[in-house]
């Protein structure tokens, strides 16, 4: 993503679901974790936001489902969230 144009935030959600043992099974109700993008645009709305769900075996595969635009606060805003603004990290 850091040369992706555009997508200046993500916010990683661990979920502590268990893993699945078959590919069959896997649904965003067994995600590990959960990442929510942002991405900005020059034309408004300015902000979108994009949900990925990422998901791994027992035998170590990982899967990663999305984007989903279904992230319950809408996925055209045009300001970044206050809640969503109050996480801040310095690592890159």
């Amino acid at each position: 993503m850091q040369n992706a144009p555009g997508f200046v935030g993500a916010w990683f959600t661990p979920l502590d679901q268990p893993r699945s043992g078959s590919s069959g099974n896997l649904s965003t109700g067994y995600a590990q974790a959960e990442a929510l993008t942002e991405r900005i645009e020059p034309r408004a709305p300015t902000h979108r936001y994009y949900r990925f769900f990422y998901c791994e075996l027992t035998d170590g595969r990982v899967f990663q489902a999305g984007p989903s635009k279904d992230i319950g606060f809408g996925h055209h805003l045009n300001v970044r969230p206050g809640w969503l603004a109050s996480y801040r990290s310095t690592s890159a």
